[in-house]
């Protein structure tokens, strides 16, 4: 590689710095990689307990699988020195686990059922925005050729998606859904705002509510919005520029100063979801579930936990 090639050190963070911290990242994602490990074991648990039932347990399902997915991508990052990349994942895990407490806390099937509607509304709305047979397509369509990326593509635009159109029709059509397409029509006709799919027959109306709804609300006050910023780039100044005295430099890429608060979080959340999980899908594990954390993880999140002043261990699986 070139000297033009390699990065610029004032900028990444130098080859020697990331071999001194590499033990530490291999530590605390080797630590995550465990959790994950462990809650593939609870996931296959949860696989055995809905099979044969309906399809609407599916989405509990699939929000576990989310936020295990989300906290094995992490672990990678926090192993590669890049845990700033992390941020915006963290908010996907958090919301992953307040819809998986709030579809498991009561009334499974019905709070599944208007999950699965409302995922087939936005694939029809996703439809209506590129269909060049409606109004919001012929719009897209027109806008293509000047868009600074999709203009350098080159895009069928001869679709008439027809036959997507008629699948979705008959999936939202379908008798299981006669319950959610009344609560839909009443909060429309009721003048209601747009909601979410956990809003109907009486749920929170935005994912503040939902935090509250299942015992989050105090973590959705000190990082949600936090982390939304993540999402949308609004904290790239704060996360880009650092400062000593009147002297402001640019920080560098893959810095590791965040990676044990990052490590952290991700861990926390993890056990969550396991817990809630094994509580929720197979509850005749638990004495198992605790015996592994005990033996596998509890001190080693301890010892973790530790490094950052001011944190304790709020895990307590055998009470």
């Amino acid at each position: 590689m070139s000297q033009a090639e390699d990065p610029d050190e004032a900028i990444y963070v130098s080859a020697e710095k990331r071999r001194s911290v590499a033990p530490k990242l291999a530590e605390y994602a080797g630590l995550t990689d465990d959790v994950v490990a462990y809650g593939t074991h609870v996931l296959a648990w949860a696989h055995t307990a809905t099979s044969g039932r309906p399809q609407n347990v599916l989405p509990a399902l699939m929000f576990f699988r989310r936020g295990l997915e989300i906290a094995d991508g992490i672990s990678a990052l926090i192993r590669e020195c890049a845990p700033d990349a992390a941020r915006p994942l963290l908010r996907v895990q958090l919301e992953a686990l307040l819809q998986f407490r709030y579809l498991t806390q009561e009334d499974n099937e019905r709070r599944g059922r208007a999950f699965r509607y409302f995922e087939l509304l936005g694939r029809m709305r996703q439809l209506d925005t590129v269909d060049p047979g409606t109004e919001a397509g012929k719009k897209f369509w027109t806008s293509v050729p000047g868009d600074g990326l999709l203009g350098r593509v080159r895009l069928r635009g001869d679709e008439t998606f027809s036959e997507q159109r008629v699948e979705l029709q008959q999936a939202l059509e379908a008798p299981a859904y006669v319950e959610v397409r009344a609560e839909v029509r009443r909060l429309r006709e009721a003048r209601q705002p747009r909601r979410r799919w956990y809003s109907l027959f009486g749920g929170p109306g935005n994912m503040e509510q939902l935090a509250a709804r299942v015992g989050y609300a105090a973590t959705y006050a000190e990082f949600y919005r936090e982390w939304s910023e993540s999402i949308h780039a609004q904290d790239s100044q704060r996360q880009g520029l650092a400062q000593e005295g009147e002297r402001r430099f640019l920080r560098h890429i893959r810095n590791p100063e965040a990676a044990l608060p990052t490590t952290v979080k991700t861990i926390s959340l993890t056990l969550k979801l396991l817990c809630d999980g094994c509580r929720f899908y197979a509850p005749e594990r638990a004495p198992e579930f605790v015996a592994w954390y005990r033996s596998v993880v509890d001190s080693r999140v301890r010892s973790v936990v530790q490094e950052w002043p001011g944190i304790t261990v709020i895990h307590e699986f055998g009470t």
